[in-house]
């Protein structure tokens, strides 16, 4: 889609799949009050140090935003036998991002969320974002061997490092599909005419969110 506006009371996110040689893919999210993600933006480098992947991340990340949290492939936990130290450790080191780690148990569950999430017409890309839209379109799956169950089939790993931020995303998220929708309140004549502080509505929506995010986990 064209780039639109992200208004400030819906949650945001960032997503990162950590690469060297090939590709770091980082992903910004933002999840209106309906459940729909748009993805805004992203960083797509090879070769990017823990220090140099922080700065560019505080670069392109909006000072006003408050994220929610940051989700990354586990693969930044791991500590490297040089220093001592992780990605993980150096991103909130250099610039206080604390990465929570992804869920990647399930990768064909993750994979059927993303589908079904695109089914339904919940996640929207900005145009801008062009390398997570070019490698959708060439995700496939390997080469079936030969009496290989389908459930054994895994993707092919060429090109999928701003598709798996994605799945990282999308996979931290409370599953709202199929949910019935919560009736609407009929207000009163006094009640359509009171005077609303935007603030405590903003508050009663974070409340509201963050108590679906625990009853998912």
């Amino acid at each position: 889609i064209q780039p639109r506006e992200i208004f400030p009371h819906w949650y945001k996110f960032r997503a990162i799949d950590f690469g060297w040689s090939h590709p770091t893919a980082v992903l910004w999210a933002a999840e209106d009050p309906d459940g729909v993600i748009y993805i805004y933006q992203e960083l797509y480098k090879t070769e990017l140090s823990a220090y140099d992947l922080s700065q560019e991340i505080l670069k392109l990340s909006d000072k006003k935003d408050v994220f929610e949290y940051t989700v990354g492939d586990t693969s930044g936990a791991s500590v490297s036998q040089t220093d001592g130290e992780s990605v993980y450790s150096q991103l909130y080191e250099y610039a206080n991002i604390q990465v929570m780690p992804a869920y990647k148990q399930d990768k064909l569950g993750r994979i059927d969320r993303v589908k079904t999430m695109f089914k339904h017409n919940r996640i929207k890309i900005f145009n801008t974002c062009v390398n997570l839209i070019r490698e959708l379109p060439q995700y496939q799956w390997e080469a079936p061997r030969h009496n290989q169950a389908l459930s054994q089939q895994r993707p092919l790993k060429v090109n999928d490092h701003a598709i798996d931020a994605l799945s990282y995303l999308v996979g931290s998220r409370p599953d709202r599909i199929g949910l019935p929708q919560e009736p609407k309140k009929q207000l009163t004549i006094q009640e359509q005419f009171e005077i609303v502080d935007p603030m405590e509505v903003l508050t009663d929506i974070r409340k509201k969110q963050r108590q679906q995010v625990k009853v998912y986990y």
